[in-house]
């Protein structure tokens, strides 16, 4: 095969086969101010849909690459769209043994609200209070509103993340238990915001200025910014942290950034260091098959959940070169190194996050496939 030079091979994959766009938006990775994460909104009785642009009707449920696209602008407003849901809809009400009173449960909805009024009474009958377990591991709930005449049953908000109750005269003992509520040693002033609030954020390079109307709802300061990367590891494959209590933060496979609670930060970050636990990368991950007509072997890596970043590849395989790169599946990797004696990519690379390919002087080809709709913010050449 001739031989390309990197100056050529990089036109040939950007210019014309990959037909990659100018204004191609990925997800940046490497956990900086370009993440697009904005906590949900609250607002009484009603659950977050999504964000809606200016003139235009579509409703995003976050705020993604597409968004930014479609507004075609450095300037992007948004409105905060909700759902309002009827007391059917948000509650169980259980009539007492008087049968002229109701105790309230909460009812199933896909999404719960994060704030929440227990009304006074329905169907013209007088609603007592909070069944025990009522809302029990209900962790959207971050605001309860209650009257002064309801009680509050045993664990009835037990394990949510409830931050602000503005009545605890009548509630049992164990009610707010695992929760961050004033009576518990967690104590910390909360913030609400509302109104429109202004994100500045940079994306591959680009200044994107957002303007996100609250539309009557609020959210909290303190979640702006609660959120943890994924750690660039070479060669190794992460698993969790840990911190110097033992407490294990696993990290979900389907993310590449995890958004902790409130609960979670205050009672196992702050004040918490912690360390990285991974294991590494070793030659069993990969495929090879033999190619007897050049004594060498072709390598792959069909690994689509490893939370693997960086892979720096083998340059042999039974003690013979690897030349050619097969397929390459993996969704957290951000940089590939070849090895020394690669001449053939010719595998499709299933990797939305791609970033950096490191490859040798002795590459000779590359299927124009192999990085088709994806944005490499660097491929360079290095020497041995």
């Amino acid at each position: 095969m001739k031989k390309l030079s990197l100056y050529g091979l990089f036109l040939l994959l950007f210019l014309s086969s990959c037909k990659i766009s100018d204004y191609k938006i990925d997800l940046n990775y490497e956990f900086d101010e370009t993440i697009l994460y904005f906590p949900t909104p609250i607002k009484n009785n009603s659950i977050f849909i999504g964000f809606k642009l200016t003139n235009n009707n579509t409703i995003y449920n976050e705020l993604s690459y597409e968004l930014l696209r479609e507004a075609n602008s450095k300037n992007i407003h948004l409105t905060c769209i909700y759902e309002e849901l009827n007391f059917d809809e948000l509650f169980k009400f259980v009539l007492n043994e008087d049968e002229n009173t109701y105790y309230i449960e909460a009812n199933f909805p896909e999404n719960y609200p994060r704030e929440i009024t227990i009304p006074e009474n329905y169907d013209d009958k007088e609603i007592s209070g909070v069944n025990n377990f009522g809302f029990y591991n209900y962790q959207n709930l971050v605001i309860l509103n209650l009257s002064e005449k309801h009680t509050v049953g045993k664990y009835a908000f037990a394990n949510t993340s409830l931050l602000k109750v503005n009545n605890l005269k009548n509630a049992a003992s164990t009610a707010f238990s695992n929760t961050l509520l004033n009576r518990q040693p967690f104590k910390h002033d909360y913030t609400f915001l509302d109104g429109i609030i202004k994100r500045e954020i940079k994306v591959n390079d680009k200044n994107y200025h957002l303007y996100i109307d609250l539309n009557g709802g609020k959210i909290l300061k303190e979640e702006l910014n609660l959120y943890v990367n994924l750690p660039i590891l070479e060669n190794h494959i992460f698993e969790n942290f840990e911190n110097e209590s033992g407490y294990i933060l696993k990290y979900p496979n389907e993310k590449l950034y995890y958004t902790v609670s409130l609960k979670e930060y205050y009672r196992n970050f702050v004040g918490m260091s912690y360390i990285v636990n991974s294991k590494e990368l070793t030659i069993d991950y990969f495929d090879f098959v033999y190619l007897p007509k050049t004594d060498s072997y072709k390598l792959s890596l069909n690994k689509p959940d490893l939370k693997i970043s960086k892979v720096i590849l083998p340059s042999f395989y039974n003690e013979k070169p690897i030349t050619v790169i097969g397929e390459i599946n993996n969704k957290y990797l951000i940089e590939i190194e070849f090895g020394e004696y690669v001449k053939l990519i010719e595998g499709k690379f299933i990797t939305q996050n791609l970033k950096r390919i490191k490859v040798n002087s002795s590459l000779e080809y590359i299927n124009p496939d192999t990085i088709k709709d994806r944005v490499i913010n660097s491929f360079s050449q290095f020497n041995w």
